[in-house]
């Protein structure tokens, strides 16, 4: 018994799309966490955002405007952002130490939640 391959014509535009539309299903997003600079899917990592106003805070949707860095939720991975002002290298600017201390702290409570 002999189990056929499936044949898609590279041809015909539906096909092409159904094929590149499988592919993008089964592929998983990664983004790079600041402290420990590995690749990790970006549903396991606490987002940090700067929007135009220059405002700097944590962004549970994920979607909120303006520039944004990963962090993996741990306590190392937290400690680690404060301790080399990561935050001041991935946004370019300086951020005061009231905002790190803020930030901080909504990590942690993130993280002793989950």
């Amino acid at each position: 018994m002999q189990i056929e391959e499936e044949k898609i014509d590279l041809n015909n535009k539906k096909n092409v799309r159904k094929l590149f539309m499988k592919k993008k299903l089964n592929k998983q997003v990664l983004r790079k966490d600041v402290a420990s600079n590995k690749m990790l899917p970006k549903d396991t990592l606490l987002r940090i955002v700067r929007n135009k106003r220059g405002e700097v805070f944590v962004d549970h949707t994920k979607v909120a405007e303006g520039r944004g860095v990963y962090v993996l939720p741990n306590n190392i991975s937290i400690k680690k952002i404060k301790q080399r002002n990561i935050l001041d290298r991935a946004f370019k600017t300086t951020i005061n130490r009231d905002i790190y201390e803020a930030i901080e702290k909504e990590l942690m409570r993130l993280v002793n939640y989950e």
